[in-house]
């Protein structure tokens, strides 16, 4: 099966900042400040070596400088021995960032314990590239104003040496990545995968391998392309069905899967789903599914058969199936993937004509499903949800709405509620249907139409007068 058709059926999250303390090229510059830097007016002139006494400054207003960061850390919190706003190297602007360094440790440990928490990761996201925006003025975040400068609250933190400024951007970045790759479920990829280590290995044909090989690699490499693709929890793409299989097989085989999974669990026979695995998908959706129960539909949502578009709309050997939980969906890949056809409940079905046992050739009898999680665009999945919320906040029809609905589509017309009906019924209609013909005559006769046309006057006149001394 092409993925491009896999993408069409199934109809960037901005990075948070890492509480890492200065960059490596911020560590630079703060080393460039302790090898020698001018002495203030106030304090002793020392040599410092470390960053004992250094703090380091995000979120920095980008029209502060040196000296007015200098006065304000001087007033607010004790002696300061210098104060550096940190630089673009190409353009010379301002990060946005800064180092503070005191000359007490006393006032460098007050500065850095009563500093707000977690400023950073409060500044809600904005734009379509889901940078951050600033913290503004805020009372429950800084209290006392010391650290608010320009109307921004100042997000503090102790210095590090370059080493470990690296250390711990390397521990950001990777831990963006995994949340990344978490939040797209990317480690769904490999179920699915039969491996040489998997007895069912050497039961795959040379081609069913070949297949199973170039479908993994065309999916990674899609997913690498487009960070709008991830993998759905509940979709199973399936491939390599028999085109004599339509829905119905295929929703059977769904929920054989499920018992028989069950069972093989039940006696050792297979590992049943972790405690990890049946977490996955959140409280959202365990409410759904408890709700889709309680009005007694089945464990499986869904089961479908791509068809060709025209002709006598064959099936194309592929499909999917989409469970209401995470943990039936694995369940039912983990069965499924793999299996001869001739293995399922498909020969225990009877075709409603002649009661006849449904023909399998001998080539599908060996055919194995190639069962994967469906690929998904995460744009067309949220419109998806939206047009389910709101047909769900519309009320009910009543059962006379169906009605008159059904009658409306049996007679083309629009419905007995929106027709205002004379009395006699037939005979207004009747009526009506005169008056028309009359229109039709009057208005190729001009002389005619305008008699017509002053009597509906008189008689508009007249209602009107009757309806004044009525209500007088």
């Amino acid at each position: 099966m092409d993925i491009d058709e896999e993408l069409n059926q199934a109809a960037n999250d901005s990075d948070s900042d890492d509480s890492d303390s200065g960059s490596d090229d911020d560590m630079k510059d703060l080393e460039d400040l302790e090898e020698g830097d001018s002495d203030s007016e106030e304090g002793p002139a020392q040599t410092h070596t470390s960053n004992d006494t250094v703090v380091f400054i995000r979120n920095l207003p980008f029209t502060t400088d040196d000296d007015g960061l200098f006065e304000h850390f001087k007033e607010n919190f004790g002696p300061v021995r210098y104060a550096r706003v940190v630089l673009e190297h190409d353009t010379g602007r301002p990060r946005g960032t800064a180092f503070v360094c005191f000359y007490n440790e006393e006032d460098f440990e007050k500065c850095v314990a009563e500093a707000p928490k977690n400023t950073v990761q409060n500044i809600p996201s904005s734009g379509k590239g889901g940078a951050k925006a600033s913290v503004l003025q805020s009372e429950s975040l800084d209290p006392t104003g010391k650290y608010t400068l320009d109307g921004r609250v100042l997000s503090i933190s102790k210095a590090v040496s370059k080493e470990e400024a690296g250390r711990l951007t390397t521990i950001g970045t990777e831990k963006r990545e995994k949340v990344k790759a978490e939040r797209r479920r990317l480690y769904l990829l490999n179920e699915g995968q039969i491996t040489q280590a998997n007895p069912l290995y050497s039961k795959l044909s040379p081609a069913d391998i070949k297949m199973r090989e170039e479908s993994y690699k065309q999916r990674k490499g899609f997913l690498e392309k487009n960070t709008s693709l991830h993998l759905s929890l509940v979709r199973l793409s399936v491939r390599n069905i028999p085109r004599n299989i339509d829905e119905k097989d295929l929703k059977m085989m769904a929920r054989k899967a499920l018992v028989e999974f069950a069972k093989e669990a039940k006696d050792g026979k297979r590992e049943g789903i972790s405690k990890e695995e049946a977490r996955r998908g959140g409280q959202e959706a365990k409410e759904e599914e408890a709700q889709r129960r309680a009005k007694g539909k089945g464990v499986v949502k869904q089961a479908k058969i791509v068809r060709e578009k025209s002709g006598a709309g064959r099936s194309m050997g592929y499909g999917f199936i989409e469970y209401i939980g995470h943990r039936w969906a694995l369940m039912g890949l983990r069965w499924l993937n793999g299996r001869e056809v001739a293995h399922l409940t498909v020969d225990e079905k009877k075709k409603k004509e002649g009661d006849d046992v449904l023909e399998i050739s001998k080539e599908d009898k060996k055919r194995r499903l190639i069962v994967e999680f469906a690929l998904e665009n995460v744009q067309v999945v949220q419109r998806r949800k939206e047009k389910e919320k709101s047909a769900k906040g519309r009320a009910p029809r009543t059962k006379e709405e169906r009605e008159a609905e059904e009658k409306d589509k049996k007679f083309g017309g629009k419905g007995d509620r929106k027709r205002k009906w004379s009395k006699g019924g037939e005979e207004g209609s009747e009526k009506k249907k005169n008056e028309d013909t009359e229109d039709k005559e009057g208005k190729g006769n001009p002389e005619k139409w305008d008699k017509q046309k002053r009597a509906a006057q008189i008689i508009a006149r007249k209602r009107q007068k009757r309806r004044m001394r009525n209500s007088a």
